[in-house]
């Protein structure tokens, strides 16, 4: 088809969605600016707008579907943190516990051992005075 007339010559244009020049707001060789309004579209589909915010809504209700669902995962983290903080807090404090209690052996030890070497030479010394009374006990039952 041949159109001597810009108005009448077919022209494609690239667009994100399908649909049809409703309006035309320049001529070819117009001298335009950034951000001039060139045309308005209709759309092919009239469901199209009712679908894409649909479609909109939809996301958005999944959207703060999952972002409770984030929420209630940091919650389960902060709750999660609080119980590993307290057994580590009550192992700790057994921990402690078990040492007092291994001081204490350890000094109960120590004292033990003080007292056994403080009692041997006493030991030893009743074991001389015992030999010697076995002696003299002897010495009196053959001699007397």
């Amino acid at each position: 088809m041949t159109a001597f007339a810009p108005f009448e010559r077919v022209q494609t244009i690239d667009s994100p969605i399908n649909g049809v020049v409703q309006q035309w707001h320049v001529q070819e060789a117009s001298k335009v600016k950034t951000g001039d309004l060139l045309l308005e579209m209709r759309d092919i589909d009239p469901q199209y707008r009712d679908r894409i915010e649909s479609q909109r809504d939809n996301l958005s209700n999944r959207l703060s579907a999952k972002q409770e669902e984030l929420k209630s995962y940091r919650l389960q983290q902060k709750s999660l943190i609080a119980a590993r903080d307290a057994k580590i807090a009550s192992a700790q404090f057994k921990r402690d516990v078990a040492q007092q209690k291994i001081r204490a052996a350890s000094e109960a030890i120590v004292s033990a051992q003080a007292t056994l070497d403080a009692s041997v030479p006493q030991v030893y010394d009743c074991i001389i005075l015992i030999s010697w009374l076995f002696v003299m006990f002897t010495f009196v039952v053959f001699f007397v």
